[in-house]
């Protein structure tokens, strides 16, 4: 999805504005703008954002945004912002957010599926502007939370699958490694997440303001225990792939009994034989020795019937 410019009017019609320098003015009471860059961001940026009076470091910024960790700077007038959402356990997009007084920028480098649903969502009047830029600040980071919901659906999907899997009467070739590419995901997306509690607290912070008069104190309390649930949320998912190990040392461990099981029978049966051979090689002078083929024949048949036995008393008690 391209730069996108949006002017949203409490007391009239949402706007799409063209990204240029005219367009973009600074929007009065009762309005919001919002201007979206997703890619590569235009060389005349400052020019561009003029009416918005950013600095230098914040326009840096957004034409490039940062892959550290999570930040949030204040500057007065407005403030800027860096996280990272998850498109899945592994990749994460980095998403600058500039905000003040009745507008937002926001900058990543490729697209983010829920702020791309968001985006799609807005047909019509929307009342968006009778919102402030800390509460659709909120919106935009609420959005972002969902996207590590959505990762951890993936993943858990993936555990769900491999332990059916694992659950089957003819269960698949090791899974070791899939189980440990799972836990690395399902730790990666934790600790990605983690990084972002300095700036969901900060932001909850009662000393905290967006620019003065903004009423954000409900919403950012709010996104802050919704950061929580998301990041216990992480926690269960890593633990169900733990358990899911669990369940493969418990699988591992019965098909050990099983070839256990029937090593036993095999050394049963051999031993049996064995008996039998040195009964027959003794050397005393007994007719049973003086019978011939005939005795031989008997003395395996005896000893087939003896093996079929063992064999079917083992499966009656389910030990083969």
């Amino acid at each position: 999805m391209p730069t996108r410019v949006l002017l949203f009017n409490a007391d009239g019609n949402d706007t799409e504005l063209p990204f240029t320098a005219a367009a973009l003015q600074k929007p009065g009471g009762r309005q919001l703008l919002w201007v979206d860059l997703e890619g590569e961001v235009p060389g005349n940026l400052a020019d561009t954002l003029a009416a918005l009076e950013l600095d230098a470091s914040s326009l840096g910024r957004l034409a490039r945004p940062p892959a550290g960790h999570p930040y949030l700077t204040h500057s007065g007038a407005y403030l800027t912002l860096g996280v990272k959402a998850a498109q899945n356990a592994r990749t994460f997009i980095p998403l600058t957010v500039v905000a003040g007084e009745n507008f937002v920028v926001t900058a990543h480098p490729q697209g983010i599926g829920p702020l791309s649903t968001f985006m799609g969502e807005m047909q019509g009047d929307t009342q968006l502007g009778q919102l402030d830029s800390a509460a659709f600040v909120s919106v935009l980071l609420s959005r972002v939370l969902e996207s590590y919901f959505t990762a951890m659906n993936g993943l858990e999907d993936q555990t769900d699958h491999l332990d059916e899997r694992l659950l089957r009467p003819d269960p698949p070739e090791d899974p070791l490694e899939e189980l440990v590419d799972l836990r690395r995901q399902a730790g990666d997306l934790r600790r990605e997440l983690a990084r972002h509690r300095p700036v969901f607290m900060h932001l909850a912070g009662a000393d905290f303001v967006v620019y003065a008069g903004d009423q954000h104190e409900a919403q950012f309390g709010r996104l802050l225990t919704q950061f929580e649930h998301t990041l216990e949320s992480a926690l269960h998912t890593r633990d169900m792939v733990v358990e899911s190990f669990d369940l493969y040392m418990a699988r591992l461990g019965q098909r050990t009994n099983d070839i256990m099981r029937v090593l036993t029978i095999v050394t049963l049966t051999l031993g049996i034989l064995a008996a039998v051979a040195g009964l027959m090689g003794m050397n005393f002078q007994a007719d049973l020795f003086k019978t011939g083929n005939a005795g031989f024949r008997d003395v395996l048949i005896g000893s087939a019937l003896l093996i079929v036995v063992i064999l079917v008393l083992s499966r009656r008690r389910k030990w083969l």
